[in-house]
This record gives C-alpha cells, sequence and structure tokens, in this order.
C-alpha cells in the first residue's frame, strides 16, 4: 500500500503557499505523482445570487469583476506552483499535455465550481490535499472541503493556512472504534511508517467502548512502534487537539463525521471543531 498520486487544491491567495510545501514535500517522499489543480470560478455561476432588479449594466460590471479577479487568482496559484517546481529541480508541466507518472508535477487549471470539480477527479487520486477552510467558512459550509471529505472516496489532508514546517514526523491518531477512524487508520498507514513517533490518542464518547490497544498492536505488525494516551471524557475535539500540541505532533490522523441530507452534508461537531481550530495538519477519511 502506497501514496502514488496526490491532488493539491491551491488557490490563488495567502493559503497556497502552506498547501503547496506540504503537498510537494509529501510527493517528494512517496515518489509520487502530484497534480496541482486551481479552480477558476465561471462568472455565470455568480448570476443566480444577484438579486433580481439589477440592470444589464450592473450584472455586466459583476461578470467582469468575477473574470478579473479570477485571472488574477490563478495567475497567483500558477506563480506559486512554478516556485515550488523550481525549488523541487522539477519542470512546471501542463497535466494535459503530459502522462501522470511518479516523481512529476504537473498542472492543470479548470473552470467552474472547486467542489463540482473534486467530484469528478478527487477519486482519481490516493490522497487530496486542500487548505483550512477560512473560519466563516468552517463554521458554515465549506463545499469543496466537504464534497472532497465526503464524496471523493479518498483520504484527505488539511493544511492550517499559514502552517509552515514538517508534516508527519510526529503523528497522532485519534481512535474512537468507528469505522470512518478505522479508514483513517488504513489510508494513512504509509505516512504513519514513515513517522520518528505515532500515538494512539484513545477518546472515551458515550455510548462507544472501544479498547486501543489491539489499534496499538496492529501498528506493531506493520512495524509501527506507537504508544498509547487514554484521554479523559469530555470534550472530545479539545482534548484530542490540546493532547496532539502536548505531543509536539504535526500531524493528526482521524476519521471524517457527518450524514447527508438531500446531497447536502452536515459535519460532526468534533470534525468541524477540529477543522476550524486545528493550528496543525489534519489527515482525515469518511
Amino acid at each position: 500500500m502506497a501514496i502514488a498520486s496526490i491532488l493539491a487544491l491551491v488557490e490563488g491567495n495567502d493559503s497556497g503557499g502552506a498547501t503547496l510545501d506540504a503537498a510537494f514535500a509529501l510527493a517528494r517522499q512517496m515518489d509520487a505523482y502530484l497534480e496541482v489543480l486551481h479552480v477558476r470560478p465561471d462568472p455565470r455561476d455568480g448570476i443566480p445570487l444577484v438579486g433580481e432588479g439589477m440592470t444589464g449594466t450592473v450584472l455586466t460590471q459583476i461578470m467582469q469583476d468575477i473574470r478579473e479577479r479570477g485571472a488574477a487568482e490563478a495567475a497567483t496559484a500558477r506563480q506559486l506552483f512554478e516556485q515550488h517546481c523550481a525549488a523541487a529541480d522539477l519542470p512546471p508541466i501542463d497535466a494535459e499535455e503530459h502522462a501522470s507518472a511518479r516523481g512529476r508535477a504537473a498542472w492543470r487549471l479548470v473552470k467552474g465550481r472547486p467542489e463540482t470539480v473534486l467530484m469528478q477527479r478527487g477519486s482519481h487520486f490516493d490522497l487530496t490535499v486542500l487548505a483550512q477552510p477560512e473560519p466563516e467558512e468552517a463554521a458554515a459550509y465549506a463545499p469543496a472541503l466537504e464534497t472532497a471529505l465526503f464524496e471523493s472516496g479518498s483520504p484527505v489532508l488539511v493544511i492550517p493556512r499559514h502552517y509552515r514546517g514538517s508534516v508527519g514526523e510526529r503523528a497522532a491518531v485519534a481512535w474512537n472504534g468507528r469505522c470512518e477512524a478505522a479508514r483513517a487508520l488504513a489510508s494513512a498507514l504509509p505516512l504513519l511508517k514513515r513517522a520518528k513517533a505515532v500515538t494512539v490518542l484513545s477518546v472515551e464518547e458515550e455510548g462507544i467502548s472501544a479498547d486501543p490497544e489491539p489499534i496499538v498492536t496492529r501498528l506493531g505488525l506493520h512495524h509501527i512502534e506507537a504508544g498509547l494516551r487514554r484521554l479523559p471524557a469530555g470534550d472530545p475535539g479539545q482534548a484530542l487537539y490540546s493532547e496532539a500540541v502536548a505531543s509536539n505532533s504535526d500531524l493528526l490522523v482521524m476519521g471524517a463525521y457527518g450524514h447527508s441530507r438531500l446531497r447536502e452534508f452536515v459535519i460532526g461537531g468534533v470534525t468541524r471543531e477540529l477543522l476550524t481550530k486545528s493550528g496543525i495538519p489534519l489527515f482525515m477519511a469518511h
């Protein structure tokens, strides 16, 4: 089992550098194919959000503003991609013009909505890397992130927007016995095998009994020596994050919890809390 392909969604803002730092570092470690994706907004998608009664002149100006902002963000994202390619001594190739191959980094520019594009492309990769949503987005609805988590079928690595540091040298694994936690653990094994230290954080939840000892044993069978910390009942999100920080972890592996209603996903409280507040990268699977 390996991570051979990585998809990184890069925005044309100050979060792009941190996202690409992590994506390029992981691709180098795994000798993986890295595709850097930027989604440029289609001005027509903004029209249904415009109030009734606006004149044609106003609508035209709004669409022009969307085009100009989209072009500027795409140029910034492309520049970040080329800078990271230069630092990694890789040619900045276009995904449409070259076949996927391990050790390559390629650029893909698509017009549309990020959530729609991620739904189509996320399932083609072993891992999707994207930026932590802004606090106001995480508290309400972050379509791209929720699509990646719940509809791509692949694990997701969420990078804090201004994060600078290693990813996965010291990993914490959240364990509560749920199937989402088991999927996250299995998906993260390639990263955990490279970690210098791994700690299983056993989270007590009402109505759920989960013995973490077999998980430590399971990791040992993969030649991963893991410590164990049993966290007290209470606020699981805060307890997980506090313990991960206290152990100097630079990666927290956990299940992503949520449910769907009419194709709109609602993220569970612990998942949303960590997505909003975490200052360390989160490796998540649903």
